[in-house]
């Protein structure tokens, strides 16, 4: 599967960094591979094997994105796998984003900018309202094609209903009022808020 990836990122212009490890306490944990600029502002990590719990739970403490996959190793596809990285999502900025990505990773690169600028009330203020565009976008895809029940929707929020999201904001930020083990609380409030308000969107 390494070299399908190899093959996929010298396609379409992505870097792929292989092989990649975390520590966990005393020991090192492999990854398949990290895609940088793609999930979160860390990148993703690609989970192959039996272990997915512990290597995910490992990866979100450390600040990385993952997905997890089968150890069997298909051809290289083109479409799969701009349909795989679209729907990651791109976290580089706007402007490097590939020609190939999808307007929904479009989209979602826009907000995780207008994120990473929050610093003041007008910043925060532009992340909200990046913030319910995103949702709002989500909402009428879902409409046309709806997503599995068992997982995200269109645009990755894990909470649809006000009551979800509200809820895990808050489950959220009690959990990191001390801060966590890779995750230190920023000193600006703007920051923090934001911080807590997009955790609405996807923690469970």
């Amino acid at each position: 599967m390494t070299e399908v990836w190899r093959q996929a990122s010298q396609d379409l212009g992505f870097a792929f960094v292989a092989p990649f490890t975390l520590k966990d306490g005393q020991e090192t944990l492999a990854y398949l591979g990290l895609v940088p600029q793609f999930g979160s502002p860390k990148g993703m990590l690609i989970i192959v094997g039996l272990d997915a719990e512990r290597h995910g739970r490992v990866a979100i403490q450390h600040g990385y994105g993952y997905s997890c996959f089968s150890d069997h190793s298909d051809a290289y596809n083109r479409e799969d796998f701009v349909d795989i990285l679209s729907d990651w999502g791109w976290s580089g900025s706007p402007e490097s984003a590939p020609s190939w990505i999808s307007e929904r990773s479009r989209m979602a690169s826009e907000l995780d900018s207008k994120f990473e600028a929050v610093c003041d009330e007008e910043s925060f203020i532009a992340f909200i309202f990046a913030l319910a565009m995103d949702r709002a976008d989500e909402v009428a895809k879902e409409k046309l094609h709806p997503s599995s029940p068992y997982g995200p929707g269109a645009n990755g929020w894990e909470n649809g209903t006000i009551e979800d999201f509200l809820h895990a904001a808050a489950r959220w930020a009690d959990a990191s009022k001390n801060g966590l083990r890779y995750y230190e609380k920023p000193s600006n409030l703007w920051k923090r808020c934001a911080q807590i308000i997009y955790m609405g969107k996807s923690y469970e």
